[in-house]
């Protein structure tokens, strides 16, 4: 539970378990008919061993349950949480924006917020605890909703500039006496820093209780390695032993879930890695050389990052060697890129227009619309498709169209539809109440103190 409320470890780096758990081929089989939530329990069990299963099961169903994902717009069954459905061809959608945010960060912020209030409830907990994070865009709203009921107070930074409309209403239109939306002049790369290095003062962070709870906490990573597990299921249900996933890539977290998900054993052949002009993955995959370069603000701000925090989870399980990681992360050295082809890592930068293609391009032939964020997994996924061999590409969403309203109406000329029940236009035309601050660590940390 350390690495569930802590975020970081003490010595800033991120947690890691030690060993990588296995699941035998035989377990996977006798799953395939099992639902989610058991699932998602054997998943845990593996990932938390010292956790009892009695408690695992409760949480996984008070964390997914198909009230909570009822929110789809295509008619798949809610009960399915994470429905896979058939594009075109060898080519499969994994609907990951079902939940009450409409994006794929309310799976794993569902599962930190049960494990987080099951710990604030404990016997040895005392004091009050603050949730902290930082968003491009949907980790803030997920966050705000996975906490909303327990009076928690919650301290968001995202960037002023880059998230759609629908974004900003649905983080900074949160009027909460426990919600602090920190809207900071900077991009996300920016804002976490300010997260990390606030997280990184122990004597800050122990004072104040703070709980982290984007990707660097390891709970999301596991919550995300689960649905992993459930869309091979689904798959192999439909007659395929092994898949491939294609993956929007920003911080990292969504693809190194799929990675951690194939070393403990599921059957993924391949996994595409897919970003946009932000590419310093796709550069480093190609080239082995680690490079920031300026923010491109794009049609798909949650992948507008500049560095990939989950990046060294991936180098600590393939060099089993912290010294280098260490190294690494202090002065980034040249590595040989063959390490990841090696290991099924493919990577793809996709530039915003190829993305609006390929959404005008399925929207025309199948009547199916997605984000501008899945596009860029789609397009990249059509460069890696295995079809000769059998294999399908399974694209992971990251929301509802609805999101990008302004993008979906400019690229297909049609409206999205919204989640049933809500009238967009009153939607995103109501107010919002998020502090603007300048992206200094000190001035945040004074208003943490201040608002706590």
């Amino acid at each position: 539970m350390e690495s569930v409320t802590a975020g970081l470890a003490t010595d800033d780096g991120l947690y890691l378990p030690e060993t990588v758990p296995q699941i035998p081929s035989a377990e996977l089989r006798v799953l395939e008919a099992a639902s989610y939530q058991r699932v998602a329990c054997y998943v845990l069990g593996h990932l938390a061993p010292e956790v009892p299963k009695a408690t695992l099961m409760g949480i996984c169903r008070q964390a997914f349950t198909a009230e909570r994902f009822s929110y789809g717009v295509r008619g798949t069954s809610p009960e399915e949480i994470v429905p896979v459905v058939h594009l075109t061809g060898s080519l499969f959608l994994a609907e990951l924006s079902n939940g009450p945010t409409q994006a794929f960060k309310d799976l794993g912020m569902a599962l930190v917020g049960q494990l987080m209030m099951r710990r604030f409830m404990s016997r040895d907990f005392q004091g009050t605890a603050r949730i902290l994070g930082a968003t491009s865009g949907d980790t803030g709203s997920a966050a705000i909703y996975a906490f909303k009921d327990y009076g928690v107070p919650v301290f968001m930074l995202s960037p002023q500039e880059g998230m759609s409309r629908y974004q900003q209403v649905q983080m900074w239109g949160v009027d909460s006496p426990h919600v602090y939306n920190l809207a900071i002049d900077a991009g996300f790369t920016k804002c976490q820093g300010i997260v990390k290095d606030i997280l990184g003062d122990q004597v800050f962070r122990d004072e104040y209780q703070l709980m982290a709870v984007n990707s660097i906490n390891w709970a999301r990573i596991a919550g995300q390695i689960c649905y992993y597990v459930w869309i091979y299921l689904q798959m192999k249900r439909q007659g395929h032993p092994v898949i491939s996933v294609s993956v929007p890539s920003g911080n990292f977290g969504n693809a190194f879930a799929a990675y951690y998900a194939r070393a403990m054993g599921v059957p993924i052949k391949d996994i595409v890695v897919a970003t946009n002009e932000n590419d310093i993955l796709d550069r480093l995959m190609r080239t082995g050389v680690y490079e920031q370069r300026p923010r491109v603000v794009t049609t798909s701000p949650s992948m507008d990052i500049e560095t990939a925090s989950n990046w060294e989870r991936l180098l600590a399980m393939l060099w089993n060697d912290p010294e280098m990681v260490r190294d690494y992360q202090h002065a980034p050295f040249p590595v040989d890129p063959t390490i990841f082809t090696e290991r099924g890592l493919r990577s793809l930068a996709v530039p915003q227009e190829f993305a609006h293609e390929t959404m005008e391009m399925l929207w025309r032939h199948c009547k199916i619309m997605i984000d501008p964020h899945t596009a860029i997994a789609l397009t990249a996924g059509q460069q890696f498709v295995d079809a000769g061999r059998g294999v399908p590409m399974v694209v992971i969403e990251t929301a509802q169209p609805v999101k990008f309203r302004a993008t979906i109406e400019k690229v297909l000329g049609e409206a999205p539809r919204a989640p049933k029940g809500l009238d967009l236009a009153e939607f995103e035309a109501r107010p919002t109440f998020e502090r603007r601050l300048p992206p200094d660590v000190n001035i945040i940390k004074e208003f943490i103190g201040k608002h706590s």
